[in-house]
């Protein structure tokens, strides 16, 4: 990991979630144990079901919870929903808190003044779209041109989708 957090996810409301949990789900698997997703953006992140949390996910939750935050685990994630107004000093400070587990930041929605100072802080940033889009080339060159390490990531769909939301996805 080169910045704050392990990637930031970039996509649309209905995009960016699962994406995120994907991207977190395959770095958890790769240094066992839980991972975090910090949302910005996304209206329902922070509601998930909790119930059927892995072990690491729960302890990694309730240590956050006494802390304050308001933390939704399910499967081996989990979710904490980012103020809107500053939303870089509370990532920080929970991708700090999270220890070893990874941290994903998903941006849902246009990009925001917010969303770019948290794009400053990630290790990669991954555009949720297609190679096809005109759009999603274009933020793709500009983010790249910036020094951004980013990449397009197709967003996951069908039973995909739903597995990676519930915390326990391929």
């Amino acid at each position: 990991m080169s910045g704050a957090f392990d990637a930031l996810v970039l996509g649309t409301a209905a995009t960016a979630p699962a994406a995120a949990a994907s991207v977190a789900l395959r770095l958890a698997r790769r240094r066992g144990g839980a991972a975090l997703i910090l949302t910005l953006g996304c209206a329902d992140a922070g509601r998930q079901a909790r119930v059927l949390a892995a072990p690491s996910a729960a302890r990694l939750a309730a240590e956050l919870a006494q802390q304050g935050q308001v933390a939704a685990a399910c499967g081996r994630l989990v979710r904490i929903a980012l103020p809107t107004d500053e939303p870089l000093p509370a990532a920080l400070w929970l991708s700090t808190a999270a220890g070893e587990a990874p941290c994903v930041v998903a941006c849902c929605g246009p990009r925001s003044e917010q969303g770019e100072v948290l794009l400053q802080h990630a290790g990669v940033v991954h555009l949720v779209g297609s190679e096809d889009d005109p759009i999603c080339r274009l933020a793709l060159d500009g983010l790249r041109r910036d020094g951004r390490n980013a990449d397009l990531l197709r967003p996951p769909s069908g039973a995909v989708t739903a597995l990676a939301l519930l915390g326990v996805g391929p």
